[in-house]
């Protein structure tokens, strides 16, 4: 993988494969050389557990959070510039005043390819006008038109279950649009 003559080597050009190999290092289990000849998982490695199965000994349940994310929330939040120029002079750029336009383009820069974007769309509210020009997209080595099938009156929120619905006799409000 990762050659630059792409469709050799077990790549398969346009087909979504991933050239870099680093997509599915979100989805594997981290694993440790321990020395005797075996691979182990992180935590048996970490903390000496005893138990080697290594579909136990994954990482995904965890949640990372990036300190640039925490900064630029703070920024969000108190709408001051202190946390978003923080990230910009650990990247040497040079300051800019709070906006939240300043914010938009400074999270979508520095958390690229991270996941979070569509939260921030529908976090402000941009989901609707975000993919306007955005209507061509090659997917699997196939031309075709993008729209992005959102309903604003749920705001991003999923149903609570009706279980739970039920359990509560009416405690519970039903998230909107469900």
């Amino acid at each position: 993988m990762g050659k630059a003559d792409q469709g050799t080597d077990g790549y398969a050009a346009d087909k979504g494969d991933h050239e870099t190999g680093y997509f599915n290092k979100k989805y594997v289990s981290l694993q440790h050389d321990n020395g005797k000849g075996s691979y182990v998982g992180m935590f048996v490695q970490m903390y000496a557990w005893s138990i080697t199965d290594m579909q136990l000994m994954h990482a995904q349940d965890f949640i990372f959070m990036r300190f640039a994310d925490v900064l630029l929330m703070h920024s969000e939040i108190t709408k001051t510039a202190d946390g978003m120029n923080a990230v910009r002079a650990r990247a040497h750029l040079g300051p800019v005043g709070y906006s939240l336009d300043n914010i938009k383009t400074e999270r979508l820069h520095e958390l690229a390819f991270e996941g979070l974007h569509w939260f921030d769309l529908v976090r402000w509210g941009d989901v609707e006008t975000a993919f306007n020009d955005v209507t061509q997209v090659r997917n699997s080595g196939v031309d075709a038109n993008y729209s992005v099938k959102y309903r604003p009156e749920i705001k991003g929120l999923v149903p609570i279950p009706e279980t739970e619905m039920r359990l509560l006799n009416g405690v519970y409000n039903q998230n909107p649009g469900w």
